[in-house]
């Protein structure tokens, strides 16, 4: 889902499971959900401050390829009155592939592109491809280049580092907690850290509460408007 790649900060870590890919063909596994948010926040900037909902739909299409669409709907106008509620602003596009590594390796990669695109207004879709790489050891360190190739983005680079840890609170739930730092190019400020967060999340089957603080590392790189970010998601596999 869009989580990791553009919208609501919610876990803010997952690892990638290093394995031998195969081409073989199989069956698709499909996963379906919805997010609710009390804002939608995008890399640590406000796109509205009021409700949204954020469906989605990914596919795994063959071994270690993923397609899928994430949209932001949102449910009530922001406070401010740039965004008007019952409306979808944003719908995206977007595949990843898992780079086929030995199992014996900790390491793990995944290739992405995806696309923004936003039908209630008369920009271009913006365009990135991004690389994630992982690490399967304690605290699952990961590493996220994101690279815009397109539109408003062209050019504009986004680095995420993230560690996380999940804990079996019972057989059916699980806590999730997480860090992340990030770093936006073309810079501004004195080093081009534009936010931090802090997250936890706790799943009880298809339903998963979360919690997400924004910090703001330095102002002239972002001014980050809303610092508390809650999410109640609701997903299956089918």
């Amino acid at each position: 889902m869009r989580n990791i790649h553009r919208g609501v900060l919610a876990l803010a870590s997952a690892a990638l499971i290093c394995a031998v890919g195969t081409s073989d063909i199989h069956a698709a596994d499909v996963s379906i959900g919805t997010d609710f948010a009390t804002s939608y926040i995008f890399r640590g900037a406000t796109l509205n401050d009021s409700f949204v909902a954020q469906p989605y739909m990914e596919v795994a299409v063959v071994e270690g390829l993923t397609i899928g669409t994430w949209a932001n709907f949102d449910i009530d106008d922001s406070d401010d009155g740039t965004v008007d509620g019952g409306n979808f602003s944003e719908i995206d596009l977007y595949m990843s592939y898992d780079v086929p590594i030995s199992e014996d390796c900790p390491f793990g990669a995944s290739l992405g592109y995806t696309e923004y695109t936003y039908p209630r207004s008369t920009a271009d879709a913006d365009r990135e491809v991004s690389i994630v790489g992982s690490l399967d050891t304690m605290l699952s360190p990961s590493l996220g280049v994101y690279y815009g190739v397109d539109g408003a983005i062209n050019s504009d680079l986004y680095v995420e580092a993230a560690v996380g840890h999940e804990i079996e609170v019972t057989e059916s739930k699980t806590l999730a907690l997480g860090a992340m730092l990030a770093y936006s190019d073309p810079d501004q400020g004195e080093d081009g850290f534009s936010h931090a967060s802090l997250s936890s999340g706790l799943s009880c089957g298809p339903i998963t509460l979360s919690v997400a603080w924004i910090i703001e590392t330095d102002d002239d790189v972002l001014d980050v408007d809303e610092e508390v970010v809650g999410t109640l998601g609701f997903g299956w596999d089918i």
